[in-house]
């Protein structure tokens, strides 16, 4: 799904603590029945390597919060990972009820509480890609900062707006 290592990275909050706080989760993964993905016996065959880093950013008494980056990019393999690790993302409808603390088990969910924390594009040099990566890296270093970011576009010599309509 991911055509390189390191693509993204997500925050998620989690059911319980993974041990110990940050890790890899090296669990082969299978297809399975109605478009789910679970962990593969050893030697069956169609088994496929993932591998996710994860580490704890913050823990409380019956959740935890984690940065999670997948190394391979199968299909629900971030969710799967954290449900063999013990601690499946909170309100996962799939891969997490049957493991939710009793606090959490009929909290009312519309989705499943994961952010996008940093999303890498290969891209080249002075492209529209490239300047559309570089000022998501600019929000995403002002948030983690709690600074302000200010882009300035130009007009080309073909008279177009460059910069902030791109932006």
């Amino acid at each position: 799904a991911f055509p390189r290592l390191n693509a993204f990275s997500l925050w998620t909050f989690v059911a319980g603590a993974i041990e110990p706080p940050e890790g890899r989760l090296e669990v082969p993964l299978h297809p399975a029945r109605k478009g789910q993905t679970r962990p593969a016996v050893p030697g069956e065959p169609g088994a496929q390597a993932a591998t996710t880093v994860y580490v704890t950013q913050k823990r409380w008494r019956i959740a935890s919060l984690l940065e999670a980056r997948p190394h391979t990019g199968r299909h629900h393999q971030i969710r799967v990972h954290l449900r063999a690790a013990g601690a499946p993302i909170l309100c996962d409808p799939l891969y997490g009820r049957a493991l939710m603390p009793d606090a959490l088990a009929g909290a009312p969910c519309s989705r499943l509480p994961t952010h996008a924390l940093r999303i890498d594009l290969p891209a080249a040099p002075g492209g529209a890609t490239q300047l559309r990566a570089c000022c998501l890296e600019l929000v995403y270093l002002a948030k983690a900062g709690g600074c302000a970011v200010i882009l300035v576009g130009h007009v080309t010599k073909e008279g177009q707006l460059a910069g902030p309509r791109l932006l």
